[in-house]
């Protein structure tokens, strides 16, 4: 890392969702999708820094969230989902 950096957890700006105030992405737990309210960082080139809410390897759904709802059953093969594609957060 450049300048001191310290590694980001960082999500897609097309996975987060805002209701009023609350910031939110789609994570997969146990099989099932999950509302995660999620507190915004920086906004960087590669997308938007988490600093709470999700961890490193949790997997954010990033696309084709309309049809989701808390505990509804999900299948992912990291190239997609049933709903839609999915990424696993990470530091960059």
């Amino acid at each position: 890392m450049k300048n001191g950096d310290e590694p980001r957890l960082t999500v897609p700006r097309s996975a987060i969702h805002t209701e009023g105030a609350e910031s939110y992405v789609w994570i997969v737990r146990d099989g099932m999708a999950k509302q995660a309210t999620i507190v915004r960082g920086r906004e960087i080139e590669t997308g938007v820094e988490v600093t709470q809410g999700v961890k490193d390897g949790d997997i954010v759904i990033v696309a084709a969230v309309v049809a989701l709802k808390d505990g509804l059953r999900v299948r992912t093969d990291q190239s997609g989902s049933t709903f839609g594609k999915t990424q696993t957060a990470g530091t960059k």
